[in-house]
C-alpha cells in the first residue's frame, strides 16, 4: 500500500490500520459490494477520525485500486 501513497498519508495508514482492517471487515459482508464504496467508507472512517481529506481519499483510492486489481 505504501507503494502507492506519500509518507505523511503512510503515517495515517499505520496509525489507524486496525479501525481501517475493522471497516475491510465489515464491508466484506455486504452482498454487492462495489469498488467505490471501499474508497467512501473507508475515506469516510478516516476524515471522521480527523484525518485530512485529501489523505483520506488518497488512501480510500490506495485500497480500490488494490482491491480492483484481486
Amino acid at each position: 500500500m505504501e507503494t502507492y501513497i506519500n509518507k505523511e498519508a503512510a503515517k495515517y495508514l499505520r496509525k489507524y490500520s486496525i479501525k481501517i482492517a475493522n471497516k475491510l471487515d465489515e464491508l466484506s459482508t455486504w452482498e454487492d459490494l462495489a469498488l467505490q464504496a471501499i474508497e467512501d467508507q473507508v475515506m469516510g472512517l478516516l476524515n471522521g477520525l480527523g484525518v485530512p481529506y485529501s489523505i483520506a481519499k488518497g488512501i480510500g483510492l490506495g485500497l480500490k485500486y488494490i482491491c480492483s486489481s484481486q
